[in-house]
């Protein structure tokens, strides 16, 4: 009886670690990253219709080569013409990567684009 209690003691002991490095989740958020940052960018043609400023607010998705993978309009500037040229600089973005733990990585961005009528 005392041999078998120790094995289970044993065999629980040489388990519970590999159980707790499991446990771990593959999507938890990425630590000690830096943003990235604007090495080239395009300044967005203005609109034709726009009377005041514009502020045109864009969600941009940037691979670990630095390059803009996707950019979607989180809030317009109340032109189409302005938020569709905002769209299309942006596009043409290219960036120093964001690195985490010192290896560049993608990120999600918020960008500004503002537009002054003079």
């Amino acid at each position: 009886m005392k041999l078998r209690a120790r094995l289970v003691v044993a065999g629980l002991i040489a388990i519970f670690p590999f159980c707790l490095a499991t446990a771990q989740t593959p999507d938890v958020p990425k630590k000690n990253c830096t943003s990235p940052i604007v090495k080239h960018q395009e300044e967005p043609l203005p609109s034709r219709f726009l009377r005041s400023d514009g502020l045109a607010v864009l969600d941009v998705l940037i691979n670990d080569k630095g390059r803009v993978t996707e950019a979607n309009l989180q809030n317009s500037s109340g032109d189409d013409e302005f938020d569709g040229n905002a769209l299309d600089a942006v596009k043409h973005w290219t960036f120093k990567p964001s690195l985490c733990d010192g290896k560049p990585s993608s990120m999600q961005i918020r960008v500004q684009v503002k537009v002054a009528r003079r």
